[in-house]
């Protein structure tokens, strides 16, 4: 499988870390493109992060999932065109959507939200408010959604089952010894 993940100025660090970082444990190809000209973005936090690729380098590259972390930074990202098409271009190929927190804000920008459940943070409750309030992820045909930071490894765990099946998810929970009560299958 081969996953990429936005890193936007502004992006929630933890949600940016974690599946980067969990889908390495797993051996994946995921790839950090940097939505700026710049290979460095800062989060939310104040954190700077490399990313692996500038978003621009990557467009046109093959992969299985794209990912979105939220944050703050998301409300900058709407009218970037490049990530918008996208969106809209693995909505069409039927390749697995992950957004975060703010980040199911950037779908719905780019059209493919209408007609699914989804959930995001409460701050977008004005943008999104047909959102799912009692899930912490739902999952609704190629898109995955999640409330925010504490979701974020049970949005990972998610998007591991659909991406890499029950029984990998299992051997990487064993291997690296995850928290039992967010590998539970």
């Amino acid at each position: 499988m081969k996953i990429l993940m936005l890193m936007h100025p502004g992006f929630e660090e933890i949600e940016g870390i974690v599946p980067y970082t969990v889908f390495r444990y797993a051996s994946e190809k995921i790839v950090m493109a940097s939505t700026t000209d710049d290979l460095w973005v800062t989060g939310s936090r104040n954190i700077t992060f490399r990313a692996d690729k500038l978003l621009k380098e990557e467009f046109e590259k093959e992969y299985d999932c794209l990912v979105i972390p939220g944050g703050p930074g998301i409300m900058r990202l709407r009218d970037n065109t490049l990530v918008l098409d996208l969106i809209k271009r693995f909505y069409r190929e039927k390749k697995l959507l992950g957004a975060i927190c703010a980040a199911p804000v950037m779908l719905n920008e780019a059209g493919v939200l209408a007609g699914h459940r989804y959930t995001s943070h409460a701050s977008t409750a004005a943008l999104l408010p047909g959102r799912i309030t009692s899930e912490p992820v739902v999952e609704d045909g190629n898109i995955i959604t999640a409330v925010g930071p504490g979701a974020s490894l049970l949005f990972t765990e998610k998007l591991m089952l659909r991406l890499l099946g029950e029984e990998q998810v299992k051997n990487i929970a064993k291997v690296y010894d995850f928290v039992p009560k967010f590998f539970e299958i």
